[in-house]
């Protein structure tokens, strides 16, 4: 599941770079179908994270299952940061939302 977000979000960013949208109309359609995407692949990641949590009742908590937690909340994260970069129109700064998430998750990791 959580592979299927990243594909989904790397689907975002090659249809954010190769679409042309220089209509008002074609604007609001492809905003409006990113962020559905994007909040559909975030439903996505909270059902991966709840079957996480059942194998950890389950089986236990191990230290693949820490990376799993920290990857999915870095993943949603970024997921966020995308949907509000495309609400208020600043797509170009997608590399720097990208840039705090790692940068934070290395500082939390520590």
């Amino acid at each position: 599941m959580v592979g299927v977000a990243i594909l989904s979000l790397l689907l975002y960013l090659a249809f954010n770079a190769i679409t042309k949208r220089e209509s008002k109309p074609a604007q609001v359609g492809f905003s409006a179908l990113s962020v559905l995407l994007i909040a559909n692949v975030l439903v996505i990641l909270a059902s991966s994270l709840m079957r996480l949590l059942m194998y950890e009742d389950a089986y236990g908590f191990s230290e693949v299952r820490t990376y799993t937690h920290v990857f999915i909340f870095w993943l949603a994260g970024l997921l966020v940061a995308a949907i509000v970069l495309e609400l208020i129109r600043k797509r170009g700064y997608f590399g720097l939302a990208l840039m705090i998430t790692i940068v934070g998750t290395v500082l939390l990791w520590d």
